[in-house]
């Protein structure tokens, strides 16, 4: 693995083709990279742990757009468009993963797609089982919720819980 001192801690490479690079983001509370902007990829970040504030500045309009990134978050900024990141209060842990402009307008429709009325006024059963406990849930497709728990016990007693 390809690993680099920065000022705001280290980029470790762990993958690089031809369309792709992915590297891994260590940096320190409150570190941040420089000002920069890619001409031809685009550069994603997902947050592991801590937390980074993506800063984008737009061209259209005299602002700079923020985006906070906390553990499992996504954001991707395009060619062109001016940005830094810098970490918050802890250390943070980043991939970023780097990717051409040629990937991102590779489909070509030709409808728009729909609902099929047959199977969106069909009725659907409410229930949905554990696969590993067994247990059945019945639910409200209406709000989402779960309204009925029906846990299978071990001597096969089974047990209601409204909920």
């Amino acid at each position: 693995m390809q690993r680099e001192g920065k000022i705001w801690g280290t980029t470790s490479l762990l993958w690089r083709t031809p369309l792709i690079e992915v590297h891994k983001l260590d940096v320190v509370p409150g570190g941040f990279c420089s000002w920069h902007k890619h001409r031809h990829k685009h550069n994603a970040f997902i947050v592991h742990s801590g937390a980074l504030t993506i800063e984008i500045r737009r061209e259209a309009y005299p602002l700079t757009d923020k985006t906070v990134l906390r553990a499992g978050d996504f954001t991707t900024v395009k060619p062109g468009e001016e940005h830094r990141f810098t970490a918050g209060l802890a250390p943070t842990v980043a991939f970023e993963i780097y990717y051409p402009e040629m990937l991102s307008e590779d489909i070509v429709r030709s409808d728009v797609g729909g609902i099929d009325e047959r199977l969106a006024s069909a009725s659907v059963d409410p229930r949905l089982q554990h696969p590993l406990t067994g247990d059945t849930y019945v639910i409200d497709h209406n709000t989402g919720r779960i309204q009925e728990v029906v846990v299978a016990g071990e001597d096969a007693a089974i047990q209601h819980h409204q909920v």
